[in-house]
């Protein structure tokens, strides 16, 4: 017995020594690949959904040499979208993506049909079998299979289905098809204009995104996100956020696409914005008066309470950009300015003092500038510890981390480290980093929900920094503007005493008291403009008897 515990010590004394596997950046660049000028399909549409899903854009025009991808080990994926299918070297393209895929890295084929010199081989190296058989008419297609929640999610295929030509996959137990068309009960004559393989994936053109005749409107079939995501391998993968603060929605950063404001149908921006209240941080709202769904106030209702409500703390139109009513599916990524004056110059004077303010401090909520999160986005570094373990290195002022499709997972805490709190909008799960961690882990598990040990952070709309915290207290410094709105998770029904002592006034006691639920739900006065501190203490322990 003592010669088998002392070998069964040695065993786990060899697996404490042994090394772990060196961490692994996680890859995020995607080239892109696009033909015409800067309003190319790839770079209007294609480019902020990356950007959301936390991917850096490196864009290479076809009419230019292919670029070297050789030895690059920041690559996630090559995304060749095409308008018109133009390659400056047609004989080059095929060779290229054999070389990509090879390294490992997926290529996505979308839009017009390249114009290479081997078509068969650039679809055989991302196991399709390709077949030029335009189907000029398609009135006797029909779809055979679909998957629901993937296709037709802004614009249904009405009548007929585009021209497309025969593209099978290779091994169709290796491929997964978004929509299989067959002609009429023939079996045989089947073609996959969707399809996701291990090597990339294939949309063919009018497939993924719907253009009116005259190019003026533009619709998703697909479901963007989940589209990239699935076929640049996007699975349990941090992507850096530029839509929340600490895990609280805010409005997104992006620029692209948002339709432009029509004068005579605006609706306004006051004099007074600009003027009187200059001195405070104002969210940025770019808003047509012709997108203004049933669920959202009319325009004269927006520039009275509803506008003044925007700009004091409270966030209306939040709520909206999360709801599928249109155009807010389609421009999901473009900040929105809100103009509400008659006077058309008012409301060009007023806008441009508010876009000017809103360049150096874009957020309602603290002093974070735009130069600094968009510098971070790119700057951040991702390393693979482990599965489902990550250490954040260089991400700047970028504090919060999503992941998507993570309704299954949880944060583990106790392998975790410099992470204040996670919180959740529909699926996706947002982790909030504490800015004064150098370089904070984050661990995920799947396992059963278990309580952690001390309070953590569900939402807040000021920056909090600092938290040093235990199983009844918890400490930190926040700033913000407008009321400190915050969640934080605790022992169902247990009662708490805050204490919060802005920079510029007395200390201020207040009771705060948990549900069923567990959550600390309060909102400060709004006097954190200048930063102060926050504490919190549990006060309903009983006491220890004799």
């Amino acid at each position: 017995m003592i010669r088998l515990l002392t070998l069964a010590a040695a065993f786990i004394a060899a697996l404490a020594a042994a090394p772990l596997a060196p961490a692994r950046e996680e890859p995020r660049t995607i080239v892109v690949l696009y033909d015409g000028g800067q309003d190319a399909t790839a770079l209007v549409y294609a480019a902020p959904v990356l950007k959301h899903l936390g991917l850096i854009v490196e864009a290479h025009n076809a009419a230019d040499p292919l670029p070297d991808l050789t030895g690059r080990a920041d690559l996630r994926g090559v995304l060749i979208w095409l308008d018109e299918g133009s390659i400056a070297d047609r004989a080059a393209l095929s060779p290229w993506v054999r070389g990509a895929v090879r390294q490992a890295v997926p290529v996505v084929l979308m839009g017009a049909m390249p114009e290479a010199d081997d078509r068969f081989g650039l679809f055989l190296a991302l196991d399709l079998l390709y077949s030029h058989d335009a189907r000029g008419y398609t009135y006797d297609l029909r779809a055979v299979e679909r998957e629901p929640g993937a296709v037709e999610v802004d614009r249904h295929f009405n009548n007929l289905f585009p021209a497309v030509d025969t593209i099978r996959p290779l091994q169709a137990s290796d491929a997964q098809s978004l929509l299989v068309l067959q002609r009429r009960s023939d079996t045989a004559d089947r073609t996959t204009p969707l399809i996701v393989t291990a090597k990339g994936g294939f949309a063919a053109d009018g497939y993924a995104l719907w253009s009116s005749p005259d190019k003026g409107v533009h619709r998703w079939i697909i479901d963007p996100a989940a589209w990239f995501r699935r076929v640049f391998h996007l699975d349990v993968v941090p992507a850096p956020d530029l839509t929340t603060l600490n895990a609280r929605r805010i409005f997104t950063l992006g620029l692209a696409p948002a339709p432009k404001v029509d004068s005579a149908e605006a609706v306004s921006v006051a004099n007074l914005l600009a003027a009187e209240r200059s001195d405070r941080p104002l969210n940025v709202l770019l808003h047509d008066s012709l997108h203004y769904g049933p669920s959202f106030p009319a325009p004269e209702r927006a520039c009275h309470t509803g506008l003044e409500e925007l700009f004091t703390g409270y966030e209306p139109f939040l709520a909206g950009l999360d709801r599928d009513e249109k155009p807010y599916r389609l421009t999901p990524f473009a900040p929105v300015l809100l103009v509400c004056a008659s006077d058309r110059d008012a409301a060009v004077r007023a806008a441009r003092a508010v876009l000017d303010h809103a360049r150096t401090l874009p957020l309602a909520t603290a002093q974070l500038s735009l130069d600094d999160l968009d510098a971070s986005f790119t700057s951040i570094k991702l390393d693979k510890l482990d599965t489902g373990v990550w250490r954040v290195k260089d991400r700047g002022a970028i504090n919060t981390l999503r992941f998507d499709d993570a309704d299954h997972l949880r944060i583990d805490w106790t392998r975790s480290e410099g992470v204040l709190g996670a919180g959740r909008v529909n699926d996706a799960l947002y982790v909030s980093l504490d800015p004064d961690a150098a370089e904070p882990k984050i661990a995920l598990t799947n396992m059963p929900w278990e309580p952690p040990p001390f309070a953590t952070l569900v939402e807040s709309r000021w920056l909090i920094r600092g938290l040093k915290r235990d199983i009844e207290t918890a400490a930190m410094t926040v700033q913000g503007f407008g009321p400190g709105d915050m969640v934080w998770s605790v022992e169902p029904h247990s009662s708490w005493e805050l204490r919060f002592t802005p920079a510029k006034g007395p200390m201020r006691r207040y009771r705060a008291d948990a549900g069923d639920d567990g959550l600390l739900s309060f909102a400060l006065p709004p006097a954190g403009a200048d930063g102060g501190t926050l504490e919190f203490e549990r006060k309903d322990y009983a006491e220890v008897g004799p």
